[in-house]
């Protein structure tokens, strides 16, 4: 999947690029006062919205080969239906959304507003989706009949293992649209959130973001220097959605190098701390919920004082019965001072080099104590997925931009972990950062 991410990752920066430049995409050349140009090395972008579209085009050709172009274009109608579900979900949960946990019959006796939209979209997202299996089945059978094997997404791949013998081992049209509803809303949004705040902390630790640079630049083994009067060229007007300044020859070979270094970046040890660290301090899921589908008993490490005043001594247990929520406080886990240390609060990427030993990993899948994926059997499929799309999307933008503050960012924790600009909550999910071309030749 990565030539995808790189691809997309691209043309984010292609769209970026085009946002700092726009006073100067009406004219053929470079204004006589350069220091016109110098106004306008850099922008104010909202970064969480910008990459919320591309991260949907990453799983839209990823997932299932299909092109929702919104990167360019918002409005492809299975992504506006997205949207409006997600911003449903960002209302937060209600009293009659708890209620509705225990009761889902509510939903359909007492629709209100949110729902109503919800089924609509899913109307939308269920009809595209039976033309879109419907149209994959009958390429992967092609596919077969001429043993070549061009479609690699992953509904392809989901469908080819169909194809198995044993009817045990094959999924029913539903449970494929089913799956791709649960990739789209899974890989969409949430991986989009970590790169924004991981943008976000870089830009309030400017040493941090160059020592990455650095680090990326070492693998690329080439420089861009690209100044503003560089990057002012001919404007190319053919194509709507492609239009952007013509970068000089070095962009060109920086964007090929990435693509050569793939290898050494995705395994680049600061690029795999700055990652890791951003998915602690900000898991997109902040939390979930268990259901024990059994009586069972909860181990516990430390005495733990019940509601009732009852003590449970360490070594002892929980009782859970059958049909109770358990709720596994993603964030607080990653927060514990227990686990992490007393900068437990602090982004520190340098942690990963020498972790504490209540955070040194167990033998579990994913990212050890890392609690932003979940664990065992039950733990988030696409994490791998997650993590190389955000090291892909970081590497590429890193080397064009710099990041700077634009306001003070707080978060809120509705279906997912979304910033806001601090005290201006009624504007919505938005993470504005002070966008500027990077030219090597003012590195410090």
């Amino acid at each position: 999947m990565s030539p995808v991410f790189l691809q997309k990752a691209q043309q984010l920066c292609d769209r970026w690029i085009l946002l700092i430049s726009e006073p100067f995409t009406d004219i053929q050349r470079v204004p006589a006062d350069h220091s016109a140009a110098e106004k306008f090395k850099s922008a104010t972008i909202d970064v969480a919205h910008w990459i919320s579209r591309a991260s949907f085009d990453v799983i839209g050709l990823a997932g299932f080969d299909y092109s929702f172009n919104s990167i360019q274009d918002e409005s492809e109608e299975v992504y506006g239906a997205y949207r409006r579900m997600f911003n449903v979900a960002d209302q937060g949960v209600t009293l009659k959304g708890i209620l509705e946990l225990y009761f889902p019959i509510i939903r359909t006796i007492w629709p209100d507003h949110g729902i109503r939209v919800t089924n609509e979209s899913l109307r939308i997202i269920h009809k595209a989706g039976k033309k879109l299996v419907a149209a994959k089945k009958a390429s992967v059978m092609a596919e077969a009949l001429t043993e070549q094997n061009w479609h690699k997404d992953i509904l392809s791949l989901l469908i080819k293992s169909n194809l198995s013998d044993d009817p045990s081992k094959r999924l029913s049209d539903a449970e494929l649209l089913d799956q791709c509803s649960t990739f789209l809303l899974a890989g969409s949004d949430s991986v989009s959130l970590a790169l924004a705040w991981c943008l976000n902390f870089l830009s309030l630790h400017p040493v941090i973001q160059n020592r990455l640079r650095n680090e990326v630049l070492s693998l690329t083994s080439t420089t861009l220097s690209l100044s503003a009067d560089e990057a002012l060229g001919d404007t190319d007007t053919d194509d709507k959605y492609n239009t952007r300044v013509a970068p000089p020859p070095a962009y060109h070979s920086l964007i090929h190098s990435i693509h050569e270094a793939w290898d050494a970046i995705e395994l680049a040890p600061f690029l795999d701390s700055v990652v890791r660290e951003t998915l602690r301090l900000c898991p997109p899921v902040h939390g979930t919920i268990r259901v024990a589908t059994a009586d069972d008993k909860i181990p516990i490490s430390h005495p733990v004082v019940l509601r009732d005043g009852m003590t449970v001594n360490k070594g002892g247990f929980i009782d859970i019965r059958k049909g109770s929520y358990v709720h596994i406080p993603i964030e607080g886990l990653n927060f514990s001072t227990e686990i992490w240390g007393e900068d437990a609060l602090q982004f520190n990427p340098d942690r990963w080099t020498s972790l504490p030993a209540n955070a040194r990993p167990p033998a579990y899948p994913g990212l050890g104590n890392l609690m932003t994926f979940g664990m065992g059997p039950h733990s988030c499929v696409g994490y791998k997925f997650t993590i190389n799309e955000m090291k892909a999307f970081i590497a590429t933008t890193i080397l064009q931009f710099t990041f700077e503050p634009a306001a003070e960012i707080s978060k809120y924790n509705a279906m997912l972990t979304r910033p806001y600009i601090t005290d201006k909550f009624e504007l919505g999910t938005q993470l504005p950062l002070v966008v500027g071309r990077y030219s090597a030749s003012e590195s410090p």
